[in-house]
């Protein structure tokens, strides 16, 4: 499918009804301004779910992090040019952290190299990641783009990145990468009833994308 490249402009304008605070995260591109202008591969381990009760990382979130560190770790092992990129601030007032901090100190700490790892400060929420990444890696030469995310939202996620990078006019093919099902309490047939939810959901975000993209709709079926 052939997509219209349209201005950041208009595609912001077409999401959001905060434009101006859209527009001015997306075109602060700092965090990225040290990322090297030619890659294999880009990780990118989209945003997480803090726990409240000790201000650091859901299980969930950890799982989909560690499946984005593996990857790092794979394409560095056949010697590819790779970064891993945490992406989403996410902030909540009672917390001390921002979620791409704390995915950067665990990448850090599960043995990704500091000068690999870049921490995307601004979005909060998808279809905002991917305007802000897209904004960051306009204009270098990146081969593979994977998104790491957990099985609830990596299907919605991958159409929402694809998406809206096309419109960016960023050509780079993106595959998803899931962590584990997050799974709790000890009851398996809890489970295979959570296990077929999360990917009914997964289905149905699919069908808000158009919704969520609003007016970029007719882009997107064109």
């Amino acid at each position: 499918m052939e997509v219209e490249v349209i201005t950041i402009e208009e595609l912001i304008k077409g999401i959001t009804n905060n434009p101006a605070e859209w527009l001015a995260a997306a075109q602060d591109t700092q965090w990225a301004a040290e990322m090297p202008t030619d890659l294999d591969v880009l990780v990118l381990s989209l945003g997480c779910t803090l726990n409240r009760e000790n201000n650091a990382l859901a299980t969930s979130s950890l799982s989909s992090l560690y499946a984005g560190v593996q990857e790092y770790k794979n394409w560095k092992a056949m010697g590819k040019r790779v970064k891993l990129v945490c992406v989403g601030s996410g902030y909540h007032q009672e917390m001390s952290h921002y979620e791409y901090d704390l995915m950067m100190e665990e990448a850090i700490t599960a043995g990704v190299p500091a000068e690999d790892i870049f921490g995307e400060p601004h979005s909060y929420n998808t279809p905002m990641n991917a305007i802000c990444v897209a904004e960051a890696i306009k204009g270098k030469r990146i081969i593979a783009i994977v998104l790491a995310s957990d099985p609830l939202h990596s299907e919605r996620a991958l159409q929402t990145f694809r998406n809206i990078m096309l419109m960016m006019g960023v050509r780079t093919p993106i595959s998803p990468l899931q962590g584990e099902m997050p799974v709790y309490g000890n009851s398996s047939k809890w489970f295979l009833r959570k296990k077929f939810l999360w990917r009914f959901w997964n289905k149905l975000g699919l069908l808000a994308l158009p919704m969520q993209l609003k007016k970029l709709g007719r882009i997107l079926n064109s």
